[in-house]
């Protein structure tokens, strides 16, 4: 895979990927800030890669960075947004773990900002959106009923959901609003390569943070989904791939990495697991051993070349447009990254015949329209997505390589 080349923006925003800058780094940003890159395009790929509060750390430790006022004004203001949100969500889930360790239920945090903490020497730097909980699948309607309990309500209706891996709940009123907390009973849904639940819960390990216990993730475990998570949201955020660079400086030297390179071939992850260190490695330096890397090589067969022009045309990494991480083009590109022929089985059977539930999310149909019809429907609606997007990459290629 070979890394695109870099605008001055895309410079900018790759040198302030890291939660701390000293020497040369600093000195690099300071001269890259120089040298006058379009500003309002800097913020604008900082806010679709979850970069802002990074953005604004680095730049303001620069004397005379040079942004102009205007932007440095909407930097700040979105510095704080982040700031502030973050402590809502931190403190929100520090008072659902509370009812979880109420009621017994063993529950798993996922990212955010439990992931934060372990990983940023200043928490605040990693933005976040929503919560991430993992339950066990048998305690999934007893978590249920506690998220509502809690002043959640279900985002979508009865019936949509029953093929996810997760449940999404909204905060009623204005105290929580917007707030969204996904209650997962599994890690992906079960059309994509994943870790064994079970077999996560078993390694899994309990731990007090801020006065609460939770249950954690082995750190291998952590380490493949974290890498697995980058890939199922379309390798298009830098943050998924900072905290893949994070986790390896910080663990790597203890990783038992021939061991887990045997996993990744036996659960045949070899695919998504590479893609996303080989990029986070590309683009952050990321201190991935070659030998893992080698050892966990897919074949560079038909479906690896399609799927890096598609990957390529679609904008890479850094000028992924949010409007291709989704639908046709991302359904393709999961399917190419599949290893097992079982797994590109039920790609095909997710997105051929899809489920009540999946239809029910994507489609304005009711549920008693005979099969024919509703298939139909299907099928134009692919097509008119897919046309959309196609268009979409045609006038991003009309309007440069580095304006996705």
């Amino acid at each position: 895979m070979t890394t695109p080349s870099l605008n001055l923006e895309d410079q900018v925003l790759l040198c302030i990927a890291s939660p701390s800058l000293n020497g040369e780094p600093k000195r690099r940003l300071a001269h890259l800030a120089s040298a006058g890159p379009d500003w309002s395009l800097v913020l604008e790929r900082a806010e679709h890669h979850g970069m802002v509060p990074l953005l604004y750390h680095h730049i303001t430790a620069i004397p005379d960075a040079g942004i102009p006022k205007p932007a440095l004004t909407a930097l700040a203001q979105r510095a704080r947004d982040y700031l502030v949100w973050n402590l809502r969500l931190r403190s929100e889930l520090l008072r659902l773990v509370g009812k979880f360790n109420e009621a017994a239920i063993p529950v798993i945090p996922l990212k955010g900002p439990w992931l934060a903490d372990l990983l940023y020497p200043d928490p605040d730097l990693r933005s976040m959106s929503d919560l991430d909980l993992l339950v066990r699948p048998d305690d999934t309607a007893k978590a249920e009923e506690l998220i509502g309990n809690a002043g959640y309500r279900r985002l979508l209706p009865a019936g949509q959901e029953d093929d996810l891996y997760h449940r999404s709940f909204i905060g009623n009123g204005d105290a929580k609003a917007n707030l969204v907390v996904e209650l997962h009973h599994d890690l992906a849904d079960s059309h994509l390569a994943r870790l064994a639940i079970a077999d996560v819960w078993a390694s899994a390990s309990r731990t007090i943070w801020r006065g609460h216990e939770i249950g954690t993730m082995a750190l291998t475990d952590l380490f493949l989904y974290l890498c697995l998570h980058a890939v199922k949201d379309g390798l298009g955020s830098l943050r998924s791939l900072l905290d893949i660079r994070l986790i390896v400086e910080r663990f790597g030297g203890g990783m038992p990495w021939n061991k887990l390179a045997e996993t990744v071939r036996a659960a045949r992850l070899q695919t998504p697991v590479y893609l996303s260190l080989l990029l986070s490695h590309n683009l952050m330096e990321a201190p991935v051993p070659s030998s893992f890397l080698s050892n966990i090589r897919p074949v560079r067969g038909f479906r690896w070349h399609l799927g890096q022009a598609v990957f390529k045309l679609r904008g890479s990494v850094l000028h992924a447009s949010p409007a291709l991480m989704a639908g046709p083009i991302m359904a393709l590109l999961l399917y190419l990254w599949e290893d097992s022929l079982q797994g590109r089985v039920r790609h095909l059977r997710r997105n051929l015949w899809p489920s009540a539930s999946l239809r029910a999310r994507r489609m304005a149909m009711e549920p008693s329209a005979s099969v024919c019809r509703w298939y139909l429907a299907w099928l134009l609606q692919a097509c008119a997505e897919l046309g959309g997007q196609l268009s979409a990459l045609a006038r991003a290629a009309q309007a440069g390589p580095h304006r996705h």
